[in-house]
């Protein structure tokens, strides 16, 4: 089992998901209402996968690779993500294995609480009164990954939500969102949306600038050549 965490923690990493740590399935089990599937085992291993703001260069990325923005950003992006890895990874390939996403519901049948998940894996603190984990390095984190690229602002629960980061010392400042992932995750100044549309439209520009450097370089190492 540590050849399997290793390689996939090695390769999610490669993809910007550098949290992907190993829990016992029995733990997370009697602690919640709706079980994981232990897939035959007595007491099967499950692994928490997850990112922090690292994430930001390899999420924008996958979206200029997009014709459009999927309604689910993120969503659209973690599942792509996971599902190539767990396609690829050849220790992954010699188990079986039940994905649970952090966007399932509990009609889905495949629903995750990852909270008590990140807490069994021993990778953050989960406290009940607050219902927020608490990570060693990067603070406070939530079970939401994001938003769901909303086309109007939001108001004061946003606002609020901000500021719970300010409140932990830990990962305050060299984790705390800024630029334009700060704005789409607490869409204040501008809506998530208009982000992506940046991010989209920067891709355009590249490819304009591409193309015509490209031009150019043919017509004048080779200026004799006609089409």
């Amino acid at each position: 089992m540590e050849t399997l965490v290793k390689s996939l923690q090695d390769q999610f990493a490669k993809h910007g998901f550098n949290i992907v740590e190993p829990f016992m399935v029995n733990d997370y089990n009697n602690a919640c209402k709706y079980k994981l599937n232990n897939l035959g085992n007595e007491n099967a291993m499950g692994l928490i996968v997850g990112c922090n703001k690292d994430f930001w260069s390899y999420f924008t990325k996958y979206m200029e690779s997009l014709d459009s923005i999927p309604k689910d950003p993120m969503n659209s992006f973690c599942f792509a993500t996971i599902e190539h890895v767990l396609a690829t990874n050849e220790e992954a390939q010699k188990h079986h294995y039940d994905v649970r996403y952090d966007w399932n519901s509990v009609q889905s049948g495949k629903y995750a609480h990852m909270q008590t998940a990140g807490h069994f894996a021993g990778v953050a603190y989960y406290d009940r009164d607050v219902m927020w984990s608490i990570h060693p390095v990067y603070g406070l984190w939530k079970w939401c990954v994001g938003p769901t690229s909303p086309s109007t602002k939001v108001g004061a629960t946003w606002r609020h939500a901000s500021k719970f980061g300010e409140s932990c010392p830990l990962g305050r400042d060299k984790y705390k969102y800024e630029g334009d992932m700060f704005d789409f995750f607490y869409p204040i100044a501008r809506t998530s949306r208009s982000v992506l549309e940046s991010i989209m439209q920067n891709k355009l520009n590249k490819s304009t600038t591409t193309t015509t450097d490209s031009t150019s370089s043919i017509c004048c190492s080779n200026p004799t050549t006609t089409a």
